[in-house]
């Protein structure tokens, strides 16, 4: 499986980031896509995938937060697989 990574900051060796995988489901229909992350409460849909990123993003430090995973500010990423 392939697998794309975004990070919100720079990962480093000591501090190690928290992962969480966003499904990418598409509507045959529409041609539109949907971002699914369980774990953050993320459910999300754009017309491509690179604003369907930007939306996931635009969301995930609040939802994080909101989750008690940490503050906003932590250092995590997500897995966005092919």
């Amino acid at each position: 499986m392939n697998t794309k990574t975004y990070f919100l900051q720079n990962q480093h060796p000591e501090n190690p980031a928290k992962s969480f995988t966003v499904d990418i489901i598409r509507d045959r229909e529409s041609s539109g896509l949907t971002a699914v992350c369980e774990p953050l409460g993320i459910v999300t849909e754009a017309e491509n995938y690179e604003a369907l990123i930007k939306r996931v993003w635009a969301v995930a430090p609040e939802m994080y937060e909101l989750c008690d995973y940490g503050t906003a500010d932590d250092r995590f990423h997500l897995h966005f697989p092919d």
